[in-house]
């Protein structure tokens, strides 16, 4: 199962401002105003929302399956 906390841990060590994770996609950072790939596979909608749902609430879980 894919642990989302990967990428924020590597966010932090390179001082990124942003982590963008979107289904299909491959995983980002941005540093310095600009976007970087975090590895070289793309995160499929299934794994992505896996990995959301461990780190959330199950509230917050509740409210990311109405709204997105």
């Amino acid at each position: 199962m894919l642990d989302v906390n990967i990428y924020f841990r590597e966010a932090v060590k390179n001082k990124a401002s942003d982590v963008h994770l979107v289904g299909n996609e491959l995983p980002m950072i941005r540093i310095e105003g600009e976007l970087r790939d975090l590895g070289n596979e793309k995160l499929s909608d299934e794994e992505l929302r896996a990995g959301i749902a461990q780190i959330l609430s199950k509230e917050q879980q509740a409210k990311f399956a109405e709204e997105m």
